[in-house]
This record gives C-alpha cells, sequence and structure tokens, in this order.
C-alpha cells in the first residue's frame, strides 16, 4: 500500500461550502494550480482528483437516498451501471463506486456481482461505513477483494447533540487517527482482503472541535498518521 491525498479535503477551497454548517475561509483553489502544488509536497504516492471540481461528475446514489424503498433503488442502480461498465470496458478503463453513505457494504457486494463486469469495483470510504452504523473494519473486509481506490476518512461525533438519523451532520470528519474509526484494523482488512492500493486521505465536514484548523494542517496530521500505519 501507499498514502494517497483526495482532492476534496479541500472541497471549502473549491467553493463547496456546507450551508448552515461550514464557514467560507476566504481561500480559492485551482485543482491544476495551489492543490496539485500542495500535494505535490507532500510526498504522497497518489493523488485523486475529484470529479465534482471538473464539469462532470457520476455517483450511483446519495445519502439523499439512503432511507429509500431498497430493492427499488437497487434495481435502479444496476442497469445503470451495467451500461457505465460497457462504456467503460469500451475505452479501456476502471470505474470504482463508492460507498456513498446509501448502499451498506452488503448491498454494494450485491450490486457489483450482479452487474459482474470487470471494470466496476470499488472505492471503499472508511468514514461512510459508519454513517450507514455499519462496522468499518467488517465492512472492509467484505469490499476488499472488489476494493480499488479508497477515501481513507475518520470520523468524530458532535459535541452538541444531533440526532444519529442525521448521517452525516451526527458522524463529521477529523483528522485521521484521532476519531472512533478503528484505523489500523479498517487497513489490515484492507490488505488481507488483497488491496494494495492507496489509502488516499480524505476529509469532508469538518468536527467542530477542528474546524478552526486550516486544511493544510488537518491534511498533513492526518498524513503523517496513515504513514505510521504502514510502518508497522
Amino acid at each position: 500500500m501507499n498514502i494517497g491525498l483526495d482532492s476534496y479535503c479541500f472541497h471549502r477551497y473549491f467553493g463547496e461550502i456546507y450551508e448552515g454548517l461550514q464557514t467560507d475561509p476566504g481561500t480559492r483553489w485551482r485543482m491544476e494550480g495551489e492543490f496539485l502544488d500542495f500535494a505535490l509536497e507532500q510526498d504522497v504516492g497518489e493523488i485523486a482528483l475529484e470529479a465534482c471540481f471538473f464539469d462532470m461528475r457520476i455517483v450511483a446514489a446519495s445519502m439523499n437516498y439512503a432511507k429509500a424503498p431498497r430493492e427499488e433503488l437497487i434495481g435502479r442502480v444496476i442497469p445503470m451501471l451495467r451500461e457505465a461498465a460497457r462504456a467503460a470496458e469500451d475505452q479501456g478503463v476502471m470505474l470504482a463506486t463508492e460507498n456513498h453513505i446509501d448502499f451498506t457494504s452488503r448491498e454494494l457486494l450485491r450490486i457489483i456481482e450482479t452487474v459482474g463486469s470487470d471494470h466496476l469495483r470499488v472505492n471503499f470510504d472508511t468514514g461512510n461505513c459508519l454513517r450507514l452504523f455499519e462496522d468499518p473494519v467488517g465492512a472492509a473486509a467484505r469490499l476488499a477483494p472488489y476494493t480499488i481506490s479508497t477515501h481513507t476518512k475518520d470520523i468524530a461525533t458532535r459535541r452538541k447533540g444531533g440526532s444519529p438519523s442525521e448521517n452525516f451532520t451526527w458522524w463529521p470528519a477529523c483528522p485521521a487517527g484521532e476519531g472512533v474509526i478503528d484505523m489500523p484494523g479498517a487497513v489490515k482488512a484492507l490488505k488481507d482482503g488483497g488491496f494494495d492500493g492507496s489509502l488516499a486521505l480524505e476529509v469532508d465536514l469538518i468536527g467542530e472541535q477542528w474546524a478552526s484548523l486550516p486544511e493544510e494542517e488537518i491534511v498533513t496530521r492526518s498524513l503523517d498518521y496513515l504513514r505510521s500505519l504502514l510502518t508497522v
């Protein structure tokens, strides 16, 4: 394995600010400019550029569908992913669908196996598992054989109330190694399942305990922690 950095860690700098939950830092970056300059200085093995900050993005679902009727949702997604996988095969590329606070690891595994394409695999998000009340270590073990990329994200809990049914805001992100995710366990499960790619750091809605820190500090602290997991 190696350590990577996903550009979504700096989503506020790209102008995506969660209304009512975050403040505008007053900083704007370009993907091909300031972000890449920073990322290249971190000596990481992989840099992931989020398509949502370009002119297109595709997802199978989102947290808006976390409570939708499951069979109906799965039935609608499978034909779309089959078509996308055929297009990917024609172009000689690989698609990776994320557990996007929508499908559990078991549901995602079912979708991948039903589509049955070598060109559709998984981008495994460690934090989004917990947001659907799944054990991240168990989910990692389940999806590892199909995982080709990751969003390696740690999760904390809010200090000021909120309902666990609020999947996203109740489980904010935090610097890697400072939250409740068993990160060593998740990394081991991925490795034991055959994943040897990049542990690409991702940070989304940062918890209030760390909200005063600049993104650069959160990222460098997290990368140092992830590196320590690979030296054990």
